[in-house]
Formats: structure tokens, sequence, C-alpha cells
């Protein structure tokens, strides 16, 4: 999916520490598989106010893929555009790993402990 969307450096930082990692919003899994950034650079157009523009350099998150598992169909799917552009804006990524952490950390208080099925 075509996202162009320019992000900061803690944005980027947050999408290559949580690379691969389980995140968890109000119940539901995420887990961000693949992400491409790119470098543009761009100038400005010469206005009166501007009369020798500089040239730009800014980071774009062109594509993102990011999976989780729908309760209603029961399958793992990839969430669409939108749903991914509002989890990278608006959200802060660090605190859905803090809620997938502190889940595991309440069932390991029950005896509970989760392992990867392997599939043969």
């Amino acid at each position: 999916m075509n996202m162009n969307i320019e992000i900061s450096d803690s944005s980027i930082n947050q999408l290559s520490v949580l690379k691969g990692k389980f995140l968890m919003r109000d119940g539901v899994l995420y887990k961000i598989t693949d992400y491409v950034i790119e470098e543009v650079t761009t100038t400005p157009e010469k206005s009166w106010c501007n009369r020798n523009p500089q040239p730009r350099t800014k980071k774009v998150l062109k594509s993102v893929r990011i999976i989780g598992y729908n309760d209603e169909g029961h399958f793992l799917g990839t969430f669409d555009e939108g749903t991914c552009r509002r989890l990278i804006t608006y959200f802060d990524l660090y605190y859905f790993r803090n809620n997938w952490i502190k889940f595991q950390e309440a069932l390991n208080a029950f005896g509970y402990e989760l392992n990867e099925i392997k599939k043969d």
C-alpha cells in the first residue's frame, strides 16, 4: 500500500524497535511485519519572502504492513491503509507494546506462559 506519510525520527525509531513484536490496544493484537522508508529532497518554490529557497530532506513512510487477528471471522489478516495510517500517526506504539508486556506479566502471575506453536 502506498502511504506517503512524512514521519519524524522518533516514529522511525518506534518502527525499527517494534518491528516483529506484538502490540496490544483494547484487547486487539497488532504486529508490524514490514515497512519502507525513503528520504525525499524537495526544494520549495521561489517567492517574494523566500528568494533563495534551500532544499529540504524529509523522511517518508512509503508503505507499512501490520497484521492482526480478526475475532469475528477467526483469521489472521492485514489491516487496511487507513488503520495503519491512524496507528502510526496518532498513537504511541511503545504504549501498545507496554500493554502487551503487562498482559504477559498478568498471565505469568496466574501461572500461565505464552509459547509459540511450532508447525511441522
